[in-house]
C-alpha cells in the first residue's frame, strides 16, 4: 500500500470528508494560435493521451518511462528521477477520482519529483487532469504547475501555468491545468509548486494537446 493510500485510510477511518472549498485557479502565457490559456480554439484538432486508448498498450503498474501514440502523435512520458510514476487505476490505486477514466499515472513515492512529456511535434497549448495527495483537507490545495520549451528544459521556459483542484467528493482535490506558450512547444515539465498545500504528490490522467 503506498504512503498516501495509507494517509486517505487513516482519514476515512476518522469520518472526516472532502467537503472544503478550493476553486481551480491557472496563470499562464498567451498562444498566437489557441486562447490564451492554451485551450483550444473552437474546431480545432486536439490529440488526446489517455493511457487507455494510446499505442502500444499500457499495464497496470508499468512505470514511465514510455511512449504513447495516438493521432498521428507520440507522447513520451519521462522523469528526470527514473521510475517515478507509474500506471494504476482506481482499482489498483485504492483511490475514488471520479474526473479520471480508467487508467492514469501517478507517483509513486512523496518526493518532490517532475513529470515531463516529451512530443514528436510541436503543439500550441496542453491542458491535463490532475489530482493531488492532500489528506489534510487544507483550504487551499497543493498547486500543480506546467512549464513548456522546445527541445530541452535548460533556459527558460516559454510559457507556464498553475492551478489547484476542488474538493468534492473525491479521494483527492482535482482540477484542470491548461498550458500554452508565445509559441509553439514540444515538451513541457510538470510539479508541484514548492510552498503551497501539503503535499509532494500528483496524478495525472487525459493530457490533451493542440497540434501546430
Amino acid at each position: 500500500m503506498r504512503l498516501y493510500q495509507t494517509m486517505a485510510l487513516l482519514l476515512a477511518l476518522g469520518g472526516n470528508g472532502c467537503g472544503g472549498g478550493g476553486a481551480v485557479g491557472a496563470d499562464a502565457g498567451g498562444v498566437e494560435a489557441g486562447r490564451p490559456d492554451g485551450t483550444p480554439q473552437d474546431g480545432a484538432r486536439t490529440v488526446t493521451f489517455d493511457f487507455d486508448s494510446g499505442t502500444p498498450s499500457l499495464q497496470v503498474f508499468q512505470n514511465v518511462p514510455f511512449d504513447q501514440t495516438a493521432g498521428g502523435l507520440t507522447a513520451s512520458f519521462s522523469s528526470p528521477a527514473g521510475a517515478a510514476f507509474s500506471v494504476q487505476s482506481d482499482a489498483s490505486a485504492g483511490l475514488s477520482l471520479s474526473k479520471f477514466s480508467g487508467q492514469y499515472l501517478e507517483a509513486n513515492n512523496l518526493e518532490r519529483n517532475l513529470l515531463e512529456i516529451k512530443l514528436s511535434q510541436k503543439v500550441v497549448g496542453l491542458s491535463l487532469t490532475f489530482a493531488t495527495a492532500d489528506f489534510h483537507h487544507t483550504e487551499v490545495p497543493t498547486s500543480l504547475e506546467a512549464k513548456t520549451f522546445l527541445d530541452t528544459t535548460q533556459g527558460s521556459p516559454l510559457g507556464s501555468a498553475t492551478a489547484h483542484g476542488s474538493y468534492a467528493s473525491d479521494t483527492m482535490p482535482i482540477g484542470t491545468l491548461s498550458v500554452g506558450a508565445t509559441q509553439p512547444f514540444n515538451l513541457v515539465q510538470i510539479g508541484t509548486v514548492v510552498g503551497t498545500g501539503a503535499t509532494t504528490a500528483f496524478l495525472v490522467d487525459n493530457v490533451v494537446v493542440t497540434p501546430n
